[in-house]
């Protein structure tokens, strides 16, 4: 027994990893590789795996690693922020789509259990898919990924009142629903007192041994996935409770790289279960029927996840990018359809049905959340209609603004933590100055300060042209997205040819671009610090007339810079094949006397 599952597992990742390969080869994303991997090797393909119980078993600890970490790097501050929208946008998604799955399913002809099941299943999205997608894309801690992460959430708890529902369909009382919450608040509390109590404590003592604080960290989880499974509740939210424990002490960091790794290799198994559950194709002499789900999932999930955002008064693209990032069913919708299976309410090909719509939704995910905002830019004329939803705001701190401050005014686009330091450096040298910023939160808390701001988004038009660029002294962004800097850029150059612009951005190549389409100056954080911008803003701005000659200084000066660190990078990145190439071609006799030659011109 225990032979064979480590040849299966050996098999997938053997086979995941040969996919992966031609995947990259062909730029294209992994996670689809590893389900494609799955269904080669299972039984609609090469049959080298036919039982994939135990690697589904196995694979779900991925989950449980990626809620572990999730719950080590959550900041809970921020997500205060989003409770109310988490509590209550969160449960308007469930219900409505719900109803509306189950609506579908029965037009489809589905049975009344069945269309239940369906409207359950395509309730909940894919923690693992899409934490690890926002998580490889440091996008966790902006507001997409905040959005995001409060509506997984609320849906993990959806799961657990779904499961003890449906493991207790013939039996149920609400009894058995109240057992399940109360254990569950009981290791919420065993963690919270640990957390304040022995943690700390243990955790100083071993800070200086990596080894056993590891396996320190590994015990804390996995002694948490044993009260859950013992309690009956899911694995994960085990493991979730159990990162949430072990949150806000200095080493958390060194344990999240360590455990990172195990993260990665149960995933990797987790997506390519995906493609051996599917094992049989008659399913398909229906794909109407599969059409229309993949299409409610796909489509009419995010469309209701976009209004119910949009209505909380979110900015019409985080909620455009957190609709689509969540456009998938769960992993836990398997295990409830396959509790459906086992209790003979539904079928073995109503499993299939729903594997199948897993495999095209998780494909289609990491496309969507990666070209999120190309499609928004393309769309977004399309969507005037859904503008109207939660207005409110937006109108609110337009009709603020007062006259006097729309002229010799400077534009900061962006309230992130760059953007607080040069707003702050700004004030004390009393400029006036309007912030643009999309977070909510940080308009709210703005306005009760009195500060001048717009919320909005940098691409809305209305938007730039109330805030009167024609007359601006500077404008400064510190988004850092290319995309949506050259828009503001070229947006102020068509009000005012004259007016200096600073942007922000990730990469040398951007930077460089950059300054080939115009740009004044480019801000790249990763070399040059909030303190050096600072500095800059109060000697520019200390001498108005200077203030264009300044930054050509600075231009030139920065420009030579960037160049040399292209070139070192260009070198780093090909000169040691060059240096390979060269040994495979030249003996050391040629190589000699080329070193000799070369050294001859030089002197």
């Amino acid at each position: 027994m225990v032979e064979n599952l480590l040849i299966d597992i050996t098999i997938c990742i053997i086979a995941a990893t040969l996919v992966a390969y031609i995947a990259k080869g062909l730029k294209q994303q992994l996670i689809p590789a590893y389900i494609i991997s799955g269904l080669i090797i299972g039984p609609l393909g090469l049959r080298l795996i036919t039982d994939s119980t135990a690697i589904t078993h196995i694979s779900e600890l991925g989950v449980a690693f990626l809620l572990f970490l999730v719950g080590m790097e959550i900041n809970f501050s921020k997500l205060k922020s989003i409770g109310n929208f988490a509590l209550f946008g969160g449960t308007a998604q469930l219900i409505s789509t719900f109803i509306i799955g189950y609506f579908f399913a029965s037009i489809l002809g589905m049975s009344n259990i069945e269309a239940i099941y369906i409207g359950i299943i395509i309730c909940f999205s894919s923690t693992m898919v899409v934490l690890k997608l926002l998580s490889d894309r440091r996008e966790l801690d902006n507001m997409r990924g905040r959005l995001s992460l409060g509506i997984l959430l609320l849906q993990d708890i959806g799961v657990i009142i779904a499961l003890a529902l449906l493991m207790n369909i013939g039996n149920f009382t609400i009894g058995n629903l109240s057992y399940t919450f109360i254990n569950c608040l009981a290791i919420c509390a065993i963690g919270f007192i640990l957390k304040k109590t022995l943690f700390p404590k243990l955790f100083k003592k071993i800070a200086k041994t990596p080894e056993l604080m590891f396996l320190t960290a590994l015990s804390v989880c996995f002694g948490f996935i044993a009260l859950a499974d013992i309690a009956g509740i899911p694995i994960s939210i085990g493991a979730f409770i159990a990162g949430i424990s072990l949150t806000a002490y200095p080493y958390d960091l060194q344990i999240i790289s360590q455990v990172t790794s195990l993260k990665n290799f149960f995933a990797t198994l987790f997506f390519v279960s995906l493609g051996l559950m599917i094992t049989t194709l008659s399913i398909l002499s229906n794909p109407i029927l599969i059409v229309m789900l993949t299409f409610l999932v796909i489509f009419v999930k995010p469309l209701i996840l976009l209004i119910i955002t949009k209505s909380f008064g979110y900015d019409l693209r985080s909620s455009f990018l957190t609709a689509i990032g969540l456009g998938q069913i769960s992993e836990f919708s398997l295990i409830i359809a396959a509790i459906g299976v086992s209790t003979g309410v539904v079928s073995s090909s109503f499993f299939s049905i729903v594997a199948i719509i897993a495999l095209i939704s998780l494909t289609t995910t990491p496309y969507f959340i990666q070209y999120g905002h190309n499609l928004f830019d393309k769309f977004s004329k399309y969507m005037i209609i859904f503008e109207k939803v939660g207005h409110g705001r937006m109108k609110k701190t337009l009709e603020k603004l007062p006259e006097e401050h729309l002229k010799d005014h400077i534009i900061l686009a962006g309230y992130d933590i760059m953007g607080t330091g040069i707003y702050n450096e700004l004030m004390k040298q009393g400029k006036k100055v309007i912030v643009l910023d999309y977070n909510p939160e940080v308009i709210d808390r703005l306005i009760e300060n009195n500060q001048l701001t717009i919320y909005g988004d940098v691409k809305h038009v209305e938007i730039l042209n109330r805030m009167n660029i024609n007359k601006a002294k500077l404008v400064i962004s510190t988004i850092p997205s290319l995309d949506d800097n050259m828009f503001l850029y070229n947006e102020v150059r068509h009000r005012n040819k004259t007016v200096p612009v600073m942007i922000t951005v990730k990469t040398i190549e951007e930077a460089l671009q950059a300054y080939d389409k115009g740009v004044d100056y480019v801000i790249l954080p990763e070399l040059l610090s909030r303190e050096k911008i600072t500095q800059n803003l109060q000697h520019i701005l200390s001498s108005p007339e200077s203030l264009r000659s300044h930054l050509e200084r600075s231009k030139r000066k920065y420009v030579k810079t960037l160049e040399k660190e292209m070139e070192e990078k260009i070198l780093a990145e090909y000169e040691p094949e060059y240096l390979k190439h060269l040994e495979r071609t030249m003996d050391d006799k040629d190589i000699e006397k080329r070193i000799k030659m070369t050294n001859h011109s030089k002197d």
